[in-house]
């Protein structure tokens, strides 16, 4: 790889990122029309330092999508299709993989992969296009520098020209405003106020910077949409500052001069001179434009400043589960078998085919480092992998922990899985089946109301043993809206029912509670709304005491009514 194409890459991927905060910003300025320009303005310079800053800055709240870098390295593999759906993602890559790796994987008989030949070829495009605009630029500041050779000094930074039919600002250092002959004095005057809010917003400094991006990012369209969007904005912000303390008569006569100097031919200007443009939308919004209460006025800045602060980061880096536990998936090569327990069932797998390929599966889910304290009792299942460590004797395990719906995996740091039904699928695709174990305790009712019928699996397996038993409700898919373990412990407690009123499912708890004299007794109606969440439904509770010195209230009416 030469040291141009990487530039090449390096600037295509800034182009990538800032083309998302650019759309962001033309939707902002959509429906921030009403307010200010110099407001607005300042979004450009989150563009502007997304389009020129390699330093990338990194925060969980960020506007940015996550999206992965474009790498050299992609010349060297077959590009893979990800979607949210893992068999999906099997059966397309299995139908087009082959045509990509035809088409353009590394040939090992010819002397160059096609990927490199377009990478080469449109780097050296990238190079052509920057020296046009480089030199265009130049041409036109020299011509215009010749132009502009004998103007006369009219006082202070004001020049006047007879090659010029129209005025602007010319300069970057030391910059100039310059007016053609024969203006009145109250065209003039009016031009003036215009020129000299650039001089006073230094927008002199800024436009030639704007444009050194465009040089930089002429392959990106959108880039150019941000450029003229800008160059409008600088002016509207320009007219506010001039006519800010105008009375609707004066705004007429502003806005008669601009469209007289419209009428004008207009004069070759180097592109980051200043000059008049789109009079039209200028001219209505002068005419229009009506201050907005300073409470307004507030709130939009405090959306600006969460915006640019959200579009200035990128999200946090995307890694897989293999990157941030390496021990738990790659350090120890042998794993003779891996256990899941998923809800209610256990499945063993043993076959080293299955063992490698659910390794592979597990170290490519992508996940990042959790912001939320998560609650470890919401535990939908782990994953145990045995090893020998160093060739030891004896077996260690390792595990990873997962929550109900596959979206945190518990541990030193909790991680957020950032695609939960990739990661659903993969345990599922192995328990499913494991379902079948149970059929005399496994039960179905509609506990979400949607229509479809919940599996519930109760796994006894354990309960002559240790008096437990593992309970679950299982979604289509595999994800686990309800899990539990009950035990045998003390009689009557944790019991659950299905219960059914008015036609529709319901999870019915019955928790029983006696010590010492005192007795408490509850239980709850539950189901699950469409996200897959525990609601009540309805409850009551019960409490009396034999205790003479507690409270005592033995209702045998309202006993009776509960065991109803």
């Amino acid at each position: 790889m030469t040291a141009l194409e990487q530039l090449f890459l390096d600037v295509v991927n800034l182009s990538v990122t800032a083309s998302w905060v650019i759309a962001v910003v033309l939707i902002l300025r959509l429906i921030l029309k009403p307010v200010p320009k110099k407001y607005v303005c300042l979004l450009w310079f989150v563009v502007l330092f997304r389009l020129l800053c390699p330093v990338t800055l990194e925060s969980e709240f960020s506007l940015v999508p996550q999206h992965e870098e474009i790498k050299y390295e992609i010349v060297y593999t077959t590009p893979q299709i990800e979607t949210d759906s893992a068999p999906v993602n099997d059966v397309l890559n299995q139908t087009v993989n082959p045509v990509l790796q035809q088409s353009s994987a590394p040939n090992p008989m010819g002397s160059v992969n096609p990927l490199q030949v377009y990478i080469f070829i449109a780097a050296w495009l990238w190079v052509i296009g920057i020296t046009v605009l480089c030199g265009y630029t130049l041409f036109s500041w020299i011509g215009m520098k010749r132009r502009l050779a004998e103007a006369v000094p009219d006082g202070g930074s004001v020049y006047l020209s007879d090659r010029i039919t129209s005025p602007f600002v010319f300069g970057i250092v030391k910059p100039n405003i310059y007016l053609p002959f024969g203006l009145e004095e109250e065209e003039r005057r009016w031009v003036l106020l215009h020129e000299q809010s650039h001089l006073a917003r230094k927008d002199f400094m800024v436009k030639p910077v704007f444009w050194l991006a465009v040089i930089l990012h002429w392959m990106n369209p959108l880039v150019w949409v941000a450029w003229f969007a800008f160059s409008r904005d600088l002016e509207l912000a320009c007219d506010e500052r001039a006519t800010e303390s105008m009375n609707s008569n004066e705004k007429w006569n502003y806005s008669n001069t601009l469209l007289q100097l419209a009428t004008e031919k207009r004069t070759l200007h180097c592109p980051v001179a200043f000059s008049n443009n789109g009079v039209k939308q200028r001219i209505e919004r002068i005419l229009k434009y009506k201050k907005l209460p300073t409470v307004i006025i507030g709130v939009v800045l405090v959306v600006l400043i969460i915006c640019g602060m959200g579009l200035l980061m990128n999200p946090k880096p995307v890694m897989t589960l293999g990157e941030y536990r390496p021990s738990l998936l790659q350090q120890y090569e042998k794993n003779e078998s891996i256990t899941i327990e998923w809800g209610s069932v256990t499945v063993r797998i043993s076959d080293p085919v299955h063992v490698e390929e659910l390794k592979a599966q597990l170290a490519d889910v992508q996940v990042k480092k959790s912001s939320v304290q998560s609650d470890i009792w919401e535990m939908g299942g782990q994953i145990i992998l045995p090893y020998e460590k160093n060739g030891e004797d004896g077996t260690m395990q390792s595990q990873i922990t997962i929550n109900p719906d596959c979206t945190i995996i518990y541990g030193g740091d909790d991680l957020e899985v950032l695609k939960p039904q990739v990661l659903q699928y993969i345990l599922w695709k192995h328990c499913r089946t494991a379902i079948k174990q149970y059929p005399e305790t496994t039960f179905y009712a509609d506990l979400n109301h949607d229509g479809t019928d919940e599996s519930i699996v109760i796994n006894v397996d354990e309960w002559d043993t240790t008096g437990r038993a593992r309970l679950a409700v299982y979604e289509d898919d595999g994800r686990i809206l309800f899990n539990r373990e009950v035990y045998s412990a003390h009689a009557g407690w944790n019991n659950y029912f299905l219960y059914t009123k008015d036609g529709k499912d319901y999870l019915l708890q019955f928790m029983p509670t006696m010590y010492q004299g005192n007795a408490a007794y509850s239980w709850y109606m539950m189901n699950f709304d469409r996200s897959g969440k525990l609601r009540i439904v309805d409850e009551e509770r019960i409490e009396f005491s034999v205790n003479p010195e507690q409270f005592y209230d033995f209702d045998a009416d309202a006993i009776y009514a509960f065991l109803q």
